[in-house]
């Protein structure tokens, strides 16, 4: 998403909660009374959350705790990634690799918020799967084959996240710090006719390697709107 379409975002945010909080009960009062809480994490500055948009679902478990589930998915149709647009700029024409497939992001959470406060600690546990098919194109041949790449990833991060009377509840997650915690490439070459063995194994695993690594990355600003009731 574009830095100028973010801003835009920010800006209606923090518009919203201004309104909201006039004459409001605070969110620690509306916390107390919430059993359940559905929304949608639209927009912010990491990847994996934007790709996907995830629905989360959670449970107040009192006004100081809250436990959830994520899951978001894209499928993509064919395209050239980036990644490999860079990696072929200058090379030959005929040289290219073309990718379709998906990608799932799914994990569990919790909030710690402190006494009478939105301010809150989140931790969370995801699984980042990213499944398809591929064509690495050469002069000597060409390669097609499946694969399958994943990432387990660990999250610590501050945020904020105001709920109101009518149960709107918006969240920012101020900074979230990713570690993956174990990686896995699966993948089968289903056909191959002429490109050096360890010349497509060294491509897949490459690729591979990096939307794992796009998994891990850390996030600012990651945004949810929901309701709470």
């Amino acid at each position: 998403m574009k830095t100028k379409n973010i801003l835009k975002y920010l800006i209606f945010t923090v518009i919203c909660i201004t309104a909201s909080s006039l004459n409001a009960a605070t969110s620690q009062e509306n916390r107390q009374d919430s059993l359940v809480y559905v929304g949608l994490t639209p927009f912010g500055v990491h990847v994996p959350s934007i790709l996907t948009r995830p629905l989360n679902v959670g449970v107040y478990l009192g006004s100081r705790f809250m436990v959830g589930a994520e899951y978001g998915k894209v499928q993509n149709s064919d395209y050239e990634h980036a990644y490999l647009e860079k990696k072929y700029e200058g090379e030959d024409a005929g040289e290219q690799t073309n990718v379709t497939g998906s990608f799932t992001n799914e994990g569990v959470y919790a909030r710690l918020f402190t006494e009478e406060s939105s301010l809150n600690l989140y931790l969370g546990y995801h699984v980042r799967t990213w499944e398809g098919e591929g064509t690495l194109t050469r002069d000597s041949g060409e390669a097609k084959g499946d694969m399958k790449f994943q990432a387990r990833v660990g999250s610590i991060g501050i945020g904020n996240r105001w709920q109101f009377d009518s149960g709107l509840t918006i969240g920012i997650d101020w900074y979230v710090d990713s570690r993956i915690l174990e990686q896995s490439l699966e993948y089968e070459i289903t056909s191959n006719t002429g490109i050096p063995e360890d010349e497509v194994k060294t491509e897949v695993e490459d690729f591979g390697n990096f939307l794992n690594a796009v998994s891990g990355l850390p996030g600012l600003c990651v945004v949810t709107f929901g309701l709470s009731f």
